[in-house]
């Protein structure tokens, strides 16, 4: 089975061919694909937790994670949340792309060992490090 990756639309779109080339066996899309720009977080999240299967919602706005009716509706979606820390704004993109090559495979090997149930991990790219918020 493919592995569905949305990009939220504050990531670059280039995100998707470089998952999609340097990985087999996913489907990467924007979300901006699927939801215009600027739709409601609660919305699109609450769209989501409906895909079968559910996708991993790729990011960089942990404000999602602070927010009560994001965290709230995030947590009753069930969706796989990968976030990454606001460092990840302050590279440029050639060196966004190695790090996040060099670092999927330990991503992805924390999401198989969850079964891909509702997890929420936090990158910090520039050290490479994974951490389980939950």
């Amino acid at each position: 089975m493919r592995r569905r990756v949305i990009i939220d639309e504050n990531l670059p779109d280039k995100i998707v061919d470089l998952l999609e080339i340097c990985f087999e066996g996913m489907d990467v899309t924007p979300l901006k694909k699927h939801h215009g720009p600027g739709t409601k977080d609660i919305d699109w999240m609450k769209d989501l937790a409906d895909w079968r299967p559910k996708p991993i919602v790729l990011t960089c706005d942990r404000r999602i994670l602070s927010r009560e009716l994001e965290r709230k509706a995030l947590q009753e979606s069930g969706l796989t949340f990968v976030v990454f820390k606001p460092t990840w704004m302050d590279i440029r993109f050639p060196e966004k792309a190695w790090r996040l090559v060099k670092l999927w495979p330990e991503i992805q090997s924390d999401l198989d060992d969850r079964n891909d149930s509702h997890t929420i991990l936090e990158v910090e790219i520039l050290r490479g490090t994974i951490s389980h918020l939950v």
